[in-house]
């Protein structure tokens, strides 16, 4: 392959005609930009040049041709003999093939012949290096792949040299100075950016963040990553930089920490008020809780004043049935007035300890029927009780127990009573009190045993919805079970 590069379009053609008839495969430029894009075209192995184009592109055509193809491209120079310099200056690339002008057909030929055999010389040595050619090849296509997505991504890129000269930069980093490429490469990198990038440091890798100002008088917050590039002498012979444009992000910043604050001085403000709130509130409930107590010691001294009439009436009663009659309503009043004690003394005024309550109420029994006193066994895994629960419990207690104090032991007779209060799986409750004497067996004698029974049984039925069952056969059992159901019994008649 052969290509002719003369501006004498003339001579061109008539050298084309020689060459061609003589066999060989030609390709023509008039120029020198052409010849270039004829030789990534056509890899010629002999190239025919102009002297009078070696001014015009010349030389830097050969210097670059040289360059990628070394000695596998044999230049003849078509020349008139008249520019010594330019003929001087070409030894320098190694170029020693001249073809006076006017051409001759014979000496082209022969030329042209001689230059193809030393080129079929270096086949070999081509065929050898052809690998490294493709692997050339293949590294500029990935270069290409990379230096695309480079200029693609939302970082700005810049490559500068140790003289701090800019020898690249991407669309992302001219965009962010509001220029180009073209108009950045080859100057200085501080004519667009903040002196303290420029300066080198000790540091492989530096990170920072600044503010630089565009050439329209506006500035971006960029954030900003340097690298070093070393040689195989850990000297550095270049530097990358890497920008992003966090304007946005700081702006963003800047909105959340105003707002934070706005945000704060909200939250305190309605912390005060919350705690003046909470302040009213405690002095509120604290004067409730002095007016919940005064009513509780208020009905406390009702009913012991109640209890302390019925009992001085005791005294004047000598028939038996009124006797028990006011026994019974003295303890039933007695009970009450224990029940407010206890709901006095607790912490949150709206429950009371069962196990404390029981043992007070048996106690206050005993005293009240003038028996010997039984074994008593209290069984409860029931800390405390809401106040309407316990209410009802409390009357039912001390009916149940009154009865057992009453008619279950024989006199002189220690005898046991057993109450069980526990809390069931389900959420209900499960009340149990027995003893081990003689049975119960009502009759109209004992009416106001058998009233007091009736009250029992309309409490568990009408207060608590509850179930009650009794078991006569080995002293007396009565088994009560039901439902907590929160404050439904409050209210209730």
């Amino acid at each position: 392959m052969v290509l002719l590069v003369d501006k004498d379009n003339q001579r061109l053609a008539a050298t084309n005609s020689t060459l061609s008839s003589a066999g060989y495969t030609v390709v023509t430029a008039s120029d020198v930009v052409s010849a270039l894009s004829r030789v990534q075209q056509a890899y010629p192995s002999v190239i025919l040049l102009d002297e009078a184009l070696l001014d015009s592109g010349g030389f830097e055509f050969i210097g670059i041709l040289k360059k990628h193809y070394g000695g596998h491209v044999a230049f003849i120079i078509l020349t008139s003999g008249t520019n010594d310099a330019g003929l001087s200056k070409l030894s320098d690339f190694g170029i020693n093939s001249f073809l006076t002008k006017p051409i001759s057909s014979l000496q082209l030929l022969g030329l042209v012949r001689l230059n193809l055999d030393l080129i079929q010389k270096d086949r070999r040595i081509l065929a050898l290096e052809s690998s490294d050619m493709v692997q050339i090849k293949e590294t500029k296509n990935s270069l290409n792949v990379i230096q695309k997505a480079i200029d693609i991504i939302q970082v700005g890129v810049l490559i500068i040299d140790t003289d701090m000269r800019i020898n690249y930069v991407n669309h992302t980093q001219s965009a962010m100075l509001n220029t180009s490429p073209e108009m950045m490469k080859g100057k200085y990198l501080y004519d667009f950016m903040p002196l303290q990038y420029c300066a080198y440091t000790e540091e492989k890798v530096h990170r920072s963040e600044q503010i630089i100002f565009n050439n329209e008088g506006g500035f971006i917050h960029i954030q900003l990553v340097s690298d070093m590039v070393l040689d195989d002498r850990d000297k550095p012979i270049a530097y990358v930089y890497c920008c992003m444009d966090i304007t946005e992000i700081k702006e963003m910043e800047k909105e959340l920490f105003d707002y934070s604050e706005q945000l704060q001085i909200m939250v305190n403000e309605r912390t005060a008020e919350l705690l003046a709130s909470n302040k009213a509130l405690k002095a509120s409930l604290k004067e409730k809780e002095i007016l919940l107590k005064e009513v509780h010691h208020r009905v406390r001294n009702n009913l012991q004043i109640i209890s302390s009439m019925i009992n001085l009436s005791v005294s004047n009663v000598t028939d038996p049935q009124s006797l028990s009659v006011l026994k019974s309503s003295y303890s039933r009043v007695k009970a009450m007035t224990l029940l407010h004690d206890r709901l006095s003394e607790s912490a949150d005024m709206a429950s009371v300890d069962v196990a404390s309550y029981i043992d007070s109420l048996s106690g206050e029994l005993i005293s009240t029927y003038g028996v010997s006193q039984p074994d008593l066994i209290v069984n409860t895994d029931i800390g405390s009780l809401n106040i309407n629960i316990m209410m009802q419990c409390a009357l039912i207690l001390n009916e149940l127990i009154s009865n057992s104090l009453r008619h279950a032991f024989s006199k002189g007779d220690r005898g046991e009573i057993v109450i069980t209060f526990n809390k069931l799986d389900d959420d209900s409750y499960i009340l149990i009190v027995s003893d081990n004497g003689c049975g119960f067996k009502a009759t109209p004698s004992e009416s106001d045993s058998y009233s007091g029974l009736q009250l029992v049984g309309d409490i568990v039925k009408m207060k608590l919805k509850g179930l009650m069952t009794a078991n006569t056969s080995r002293g007396t059992n009565f088994t009560i079970t039901f439902k907590d159901v929160g404050g439904r019994y409050h209210n209730e008649v």
